[in-house]
């Protein structure tokens, strides 16, 4: 009975120590620059027939640790819808699940490049996506955003909002 309850103590210790180790990777308010890049499918929405479009996005981003389980991600990327360019500025909160995986999301800033068929240069979207980390500096991310207004001109009566799925890679320093 005395060796069962010496067991059970150990087991009990021996897995509290193994879950509660420290996590020699985090450092609080650390700040990482990186670059990253991928494929959009672009979907134009609010218009007669919805038209979409395979393309590439290409941005920098600065990720901030503010503690173990949340961080703060700022970036600025170049887009490219059909023949339409876009500069876009999320500011992005992470969940770090762990060091591996996360999960994130904010508000975006677009900025249409080009004037010459926009229904407004500028407007708001939301996105929404998970981040998987191979190593301290590559990593794969997919992410859904939907802008709040119709930015893009299709014909002449006809303007929509951008709802884009990507898939990236990306490069922490």
């Amino acid at each position: 009975m005395k060796q069962s309850f010496l067991f059970v103590l150990l087991l009990i210790g021996t897995t509290h120590a193994a879950f509660t180790q420290d996590d020699t990777s985090f450092v609080k308010n650390t700040t990482i620059f990186g670059v990253k890049g991928g494929l959009n499918y672009t979907s134009i929405l609010s218009v007669p027939e919805n038209t979409n479009d395979i393309s590439l996005f290409a941005g920098l981003f600065a990720e901030t640790r503010l503690s173990r389980r949340f961080g703060i991600q700022y970036e600025l990327r170049y887009s490219v819808y059909s023949t339409m360019e876009f500069i876009e500025a999320p500011l992005l909160l992470k969940y770090y699940f762990n060091e591996k995986l996360n999960v994130f999301f904010g508000p975006r800033l677009d900025f249409l490049v080009d004037d010459n068929e926009i229904a407004k240069s500028f407007s708001v979207a939301a996105e929404i996506g998970i981040q998987y980390n191979f190593s301290s500096h590559f990593f794969i991310e997919g992410s859904y955003s939907l802008a709040s207004e119709n930015q893009v001109r299709v014909s002449a009566f006809d303007s929509g909002s951008r709802s884009s799925v990507r898939l990236g890679i990306g490069y922490k320093f």
